[in-house]
């Protein structure tokens, strides 16, 4: 187009000419048609960029607004208009569609439990609004029913769901499940459940969470079953980024029956204990447990990265008879077995395991098979008298490294980025801490 109109503008400018008008005419003819150029040229490239943009067939990508205050007669679209539910809210979402919630306490009457799924560019979103705090009290969710999960996310994909605290739950907090995948739940809280405060199981996959802390989740009577995070029952490919599991009654992470997933910069403490320091009868207070299985099943092949367990009623890390051999690269393991069990340890592995730039200290000590691949790590390299910037759990340099410790620089390569001339001994590298 910009080729065919150059001769009619050189056409128009010697007309001008030879019609003698003075310089002033010829300039401003000269400035029409190159605004005319500028125009044309302005819309070809809208249209172009419109061609090449990739088209989204689903979402209308409208905003849906809740709010105590709200009535789920209203439309929802709007802040002026809210819903009263996350569940009426939840039933109108299509792909490319957000759900604002106002900050309070939204006490279920049923289980939130969202049949339609976005797409790899249309997500869905559940997100309190701005930063006000939103709570789901899932303790009268379906009558109260035993095992009632406050948010399920059954087969559906593609979801992401941000700030939006969990407690009360009869049963698990929050259940991905039934082959979901694709979902992330992110910057939030999951405390005082009846059951794990989040399970990914029955072959969820490509998972992410992130940043989410489960605390304080406890099956009665005996704790036997409530961990922090689960990841079980055939679920695999799942990520758990910087979480934090503790005072749950059974384990921080459980990997019954799943596994080939990762974890990176999270902790898992004070597990098997309520918060008054009172062992459940039946937890087994692990911090990582990362296998085990029933008859004939399978689990493991599980990563863990600069990650720490510590002050965990049994073991801080398990392979717990995993078929598949777990890895782990700097992790920090501190004062595990405070219940003095003959059989838990700091880290205990016995199929193969890989064991790299990772520390024990305080109680716990280690405990691993002849076929365990375990180097460069304190017990590898004999390193005693370990001391940290503080050792009080509350401290927020609690594990980290000093200068001069004999941990500094003794690590090998593992894909880990480092900050000297080589990476440190465990999950916190001096002057690259993450916490």
């Amino acid at each position: 187009m910009a080729l065919t109109s150059r001769p009619k503008l050189k056409q128009a400018h010697s007309y001008i000419k030879r019609k003698r008008k003075g310089w002033s005419t010829i300039i401003a003819a000269n400035t029409v048609h190159t605004a005319a150029a500028k125009v044309l040229i302005a819309m070809l490239a809208l249209v172009l960029a419109a061609a090449l943009c990739p088209q989204v067939s689903h979402g209308s990508g409208v905003s849906y607004y809740v709010s105590t205050s709200g009535s789920d007669s209203n439309s929802g679209k709007n802040l002026s208009s809210p819903l009263l539910t996350i569940n009426k809210a939840v039933s109108l979402v299509k792909p490319g569609d957000t759900i604002y919630v106002r900050g309070g306490t939204y006490k279920l009457t049923k289980s939130i439990d969202p049949t339609v799924s976005g797409t790899a560019s249309s997500r869905i979103t559940l997100q309190s609004y701005g930063g006000e705090q939103v709570v789901v009290d899932a303790a009268g969710a379906n009558g109260g029913r035993a095992g009632t999960k406050a948010i399920r996310l059954s087969g559906v994909s593609y979801w992401t769901i941000s700030k939006i605290h969990v407690t009360k739950s009869p049963g698990i907090g929050i259940s991905i499940q039934d082959g979901a995948h694709d979902n992330r739940i992110e910057s939030l809280n999951i405390y005082s459940n009846g059951g794990t405060g989040m399970q990914l199981e029955t072959n969820a996959y490509n998972n992410y969470i992130n940043a989410v802390n489960s605390y304080f989740n406890y099956d009665p009577p005996y704790g036997e079953h409530a961990d922090g995070f689960a990841n079980k029952a055939g679920a695999r490919n799942n990520t758990f980024n910087r979480c934090k599991a503790w005072n749950n009654s059974d384990d921080g992470w459980d990997f019954w029956g799943g596994g080939y997933s990762q974890i990176s910069k999270s902790e898992a403490f004070n597990n098997g204990y309520n918060a008054s320091g009172v062992h459940y009868p039946e937890g087994d207070g692990t911090g990582f447990k990362l296998g085990g299985q029933s008859a004939g099943g399978w689990s493991g092949s599980n990563t863990v990265r600069n990650s720490a367990a510590y002050n965990n009623y049994g073991s801080g890390f398990l392979w717990n008879n995993a078929t598949m051999k777990n890895m782990l690269y700097n992790t920090t393991a501190y004062n595990n077995n405070r219940g003095k069990l003959s059989y838990a340890f700091n880290y205990r592995f016995e199929n193969g395991d890989i064991i790299r730039n990772s520390v024990s200290a305080g109680t716990g000590g280690v405990r691993l098979a002849d076929n365990v691949d375990n180097k460069s790590n304190s017990w590898n390299l004999g390193l005693t008298g370990i001391s940290f910037a503080s050792v009080d759990p509350k401290a927020s340099n609690f594990l980290y490294l000093v200068s001069g410790s004999p941990l500094i620089d003794k690590g090998i390569q593992v894909g880990i980025t480092f900050t000297n001339k080589a990476p440190d001994l465990g999950a916190f590298e001096l002057g690259a801490e993450w916490r």
